[in-house]
């Protein structure tokens, strides 16, 4: 069987933290994100709605390794920017990392994730974990909530029953 997926982009989720930290009063805030496709897009994103806003956004690329992660949180550090938005996967070296630099679960800062779970699998070992468990602590997350769309959910349920259909749309790519 093939499968197919509709992934919409972070356009709603970038502007609903955006409006929210207007609403709040916040002015500057950093986004720490995974230098990859998916968080190049959704820092334009974010960009994008802080513009609008005028709220100044302060960008941090990391890569997924120890060296890049640690001078991101010192870059951070340095900043002194408190609001931190986060986009990152997977999130626990981060997190730990940042705990260790004071960025985070540290009262004078305040983080938001998108796209985050702690029910994504992680486990956590009570005795080795107190760091991350402390970063952790008081984090925001954002989850928007999309309704259901009838003629999508209508198109992907003759998908997936419609042979022909299924082949059509796999032969144009």
């Amino acid at each position: 069987p093939f499968f197919a997926r509709t992934i919409s982009t972070n356009e709603a989720d970038a502007r609903g933290i955006m409006v929210y930290f207007q609403s709040i009063g916040v002015r500057y805030v950093a986004n720490v994100y995974l230098h990859n496709e998916w968080g190049i897009y959704y820092n334009t994103a974010l960009r994008k709605f802080a513009r609008d806003l005028d709220i100044k956004l302060l960008s941090f690329p990391l890569d997924n390794n120890q060296a890049s992660i640690n001078s991101t949180m010192q870059a951070l550090k340095d900043s002194q920017y408190r609001y931190v938005f986060a986009s990152v996967n997977p999130w626990p070296e981060v997190f730990r990392t940042a705990y260790q630099y004071g960025v985070m679960g540290n009262p004078d800062y305040v983080w938001f994730a998108g796209e985050f779970s702690v029910s994504d699998g992680t486990q956590f070992n009570r005795t080795t974990d107190h760091d991350l468990a402390m970063a952790l602590h008081g984090i925001g997350t954002l989850n928007l909530y999309q309704e259901s769309y009838p003629p999508l959910d209508d198109a992907m349920r003759e998908m997936t029953t419609n042979l022909s259909l299924q082949q059509e749309y796999f032969n144009h790519f």
